[in-house]
């Protein structure tokens, strides 16, 4: 007769290689449910974007296939994203489990594209998405996501625009068209106050921030953008921007490289159309999945670790 302890020893042989431990000392093996010679249960995983998911689902169910006398092996798959909380303990925004900025030392190259797709990618692989358009600027995440609606005021507070699934509120939708905007200090302080604090995100696992200007938060990993070309009518690739940049800076940073994005006229005539590049099947799309699935990765190893790590206590 197949016993629970069986199981869970036959399991414990698959380990996450991000978080280099077995899927049962992570707690991820739940509602194990034996019938006969039948065996079925849930992982629980830490991100629905998890890049290695399906290999875990094959690892696990092929670990209790290989004890006598087992049957059917059924596993569901589910997710449950982790939050990442501020050293005081009480997250800034109530419902929202990660806060990702993407950044850059510069202006143009790409963010909110990046910052667009990125959301799309995680809200269609199943995550709760919200996209923050900070940029003063330039702010373009309306465009790139095809909104033409503005966001209204619910009983909390101001009402996210959805589009393709993410909820999304930009500066762009507080300012007139074609007129410039003087902003001081004071102005976009408020103006971020109340992104933040005055929208009604609700329940997400991801909000994504395209920022200006780089803040002083914890790299969880760098993305080269218009990595390369690939010629349309001959396919050949070329490096018009030399290459391994980004690999040189991870490894001197001590941070993955996340993944690597094409200079594509697709991306572009995407982004204009108001329809992102990764709701299409092209190998851009797939670079842009690749990288939100790298990013989630990153994100359950910090938080896990956070949450392992006890925490520093000063006595006297």
């Amino acid at each position: 007769m197949i016993t629970q302890q069986q199981v869970l020893q036959a399991l414990a042989s698959v380990m996450d290689p991000d978080l280099h431990r077995d899927i049962v000392s992570l707690g991820f093996v739940k509602d194990l449910r034996i019938e006969g010679d039948d065996v079925a249960f849930t992982l629980v995983l830490t991100t629905p974007a998890c890049p290695v998911k399906d290999q875990m689902q094959q690892q696990a169910e092929e670990a209790v296939k290989s004890l006598p006398g087992v049957g059917r092996v059924r596993v569901e798959m589910k997710s449950e994203v982790r939050t990442s909380l501020p050293p005081s303990g009480q997250s800034l925004i109530p419902g929202v489990r990660n806060v990702v900025p993407i950044g850059s030392g510069k202006g143009g190259v790409g963010k909110s594209t990046v910052s667009a797709n990125v959301a799309v990618a995680l809200a269609r692989m199943g995550a709760r998405v919200g996209l923050m358009d900070a940029d003063i600027y330039g702010p373009s995440i309306p465009t790139i996501l095809g909104i033409t609606d503005l966001p209204e005021r619910g009983e909390h507070g101001i009402l996210p625009v959805d589009a393709y699934g993410v909820k999304v509120i930009s500066s762009a939708f507080f300012m007139k068209p074609d007129q410039a905007v003087v902003w001081r200090g004071p102005m976009l302080a408020k103006m971020i106050d109340q992104f933040l604090g005055g929208v009604e995100w609700g329940e997400l696992d991801y909000l994504v921030v395209a920022m200006f200007r780089q803040l002083k938060t914890p790299i969880l990993g760098l993305i080269e953008n218009m990595s390369y070309f690939v010629c349309r009518h001959c396919g050949e690739r070329e490096n018009i921007f030399d290459t391994g940049g980004a690999q040189r800076a991870a490894e001197r940073w001590d941070v993955p490289l996340l993944g690597k994005i094409p200079l594509a006229t697709g991306i572009r005539e995407a982004s204009d159309s108001g329809r992102p590049i990764v709701m299409d099947d092209s190998e851009s799309a797939a670079a842009f999945f690749e990288i939100a699935k790298n990013l989630a990765a990153q994100i359950s190893i910090r938080n896990m670790k956070e949450e392992n790590e006890p925490a520093l206590r000063i006595t006297s």
